[in-house]
């Protein structure tokens, strides 16, 4: 009796791409370079969502999400978002934005704190800062560190986190 044959098209459909099939023995451990990245947490909870991102849990109140001030500063972060990436992305130099999209960046580095306690609480500011400042050593935030917080918050608040 003859052993059964393995199937050879994956095989066959790597090769035809110029590729090869590696196998990795049975007793090999996955590669430790890579962690999966941080995801987030979110839970409904009373009146809000309860989100925890970079090991801070914060609670966003449905009525702060519906509140016109979070609406209006929310456009102004997408707006400059996109005009930063319109020059280039995170890379971008200061000297290619117009006088008017630098008014725009400056008007929301001036919202962006009254924002993120509006959102989080200022208690959930404090530690969100905290937390961001540990994960580059101890060292300073910026303007980019928090906006990407912003970003990662309303990603998870969505749902596309």
């Amino acid at each position: 009796m003859t052993a059964p044959k393995k199937s050879t098209t994956a095989a066959r459909s790597a090769t035809a791409r110029g590729t090869a099939v590696a196998k990795r023995p049975a007793a090999a451990k996955a590669p430790q370079d890579r962690k999966p990245a941080e995801t987030s947490k979110v839970k409904k909870v009373k009146d809000g969502t309860e989100v925890t991102l970079h090991g801070v849990t914060v609670t966003v109140l449905d009525s702060v999400r519906d509140d016109w001030r979070t609406i209006d500063d929310g456009a102004l972060v997408r707006e400059v978002l996109s005009i930063i990436e319109a020059h280039g992305g995170a890379e971008a130099k200061e000297s290619s934005f117009s006088a008017e999209e630098d008014e725009l960046a400056a008007e929301l580095v001036g919202r962006m704190p009254t924002l993120m306690r509006r959102l989080v609480g200022s208690a959930g500011a404090s530690q969100v800062y905290a937390a961001l400042s540990r994960e580059k050593g101890g060292g300073p935030i910026d303007f980019g560190d928090v906006l990407a917080y912003y970003a990662e918050l309303t990603g998870a608040l969505s749902g596309n986190s």
